[in-house]
């Protein structure tokens, strides 16, 4: 067992992806992440506590966690298994792409423009939804609306369908379709959010 101050253990973090990342708030951002999902505690549970006590197992997590960071390159979601979303925790994993900060800032602006129809039955589309980060917000928010959700990948039914379930959204319907192909009817909304593709692919 290893006992440290939770600070210890954040600037030794934080000194290790100095390499990394650009801006020191990022790396304590990110060290900040790493501690709470190891110890399974919040970032003002850590802070509280005037030591935290670490096994072997933990200490050997958490090296296995910055070399993925530092050396494999893979995005600290995908190792982490989740990412917040406005008011939502959504489970990440690849290939689905993780949300990203903007279509965060674009929904939360969406979601003040709909602010005064919330009671209303609106029908919304969402093409494309890979974890269902814009329709399960909208879900969310939007109690008395009914939203259908598509993607040409099964796999991201699959968790978009458990993110649904995790953050109790019960007015999301998904749906296996190639844009519009399998879905039909008239919507208030249509929102999308599609991945960058290449120049080759847009000419």
């Amino acid at each position: 067992m290893n006992t440290f101050t939770s600070h210890q253990i954040i600037d030794r973090i934080a000194q290790l992806l100095s390499g990394l990342y650009y801006d020191r708030e990022t790396c304590y951002q990110h060290a900040w992440w790493l501690l709470e999902a190891l110890t399974q505690k919040t970032k003002t549970a850590l802070i509280t506590h005037k030591t935290i006590i670490l096994s072997g197992a933990d200490v050997k997590k958490l090296d296995e966690w910055i070399h993925q960071l530092i050396h494999e390159h893979k995005p600290i979601q995908y190792i982490l298994g989740t990412v917040p979303f406005l008011n939502l925790n959504l489970f990440v994993e690849p290939p689905i792409l993780i949300p990203r900060p903007e279509t965060e800032e674009w929904v939360s602006v969406l979601l003040q423009y709909l602010d005064l129809l919330k009671h209303h039955a609106l029908r919304i589309a969402d093409i494309g939804m890979g974890t269902g980060c814009i329709a399960l917000a909208l879900g969310k928010a939007l109690p008395r609306a009914e939203i259908i959700a598509c993607d040409i990948n099964p796999q991201a039914l699959s968790l978009a369908a458990r993110n649904a379930v995790h953050n109790n959204v019960t007015n999301v319907q998904f749906v296996l379709s190639d844009l519009f192909d399998h879905i039909s009817g008239t919507f208030d909304i249509i929102v999308s959010n599609p991945p960058y593709i290449t120049l080759q692919e847009y000419e």
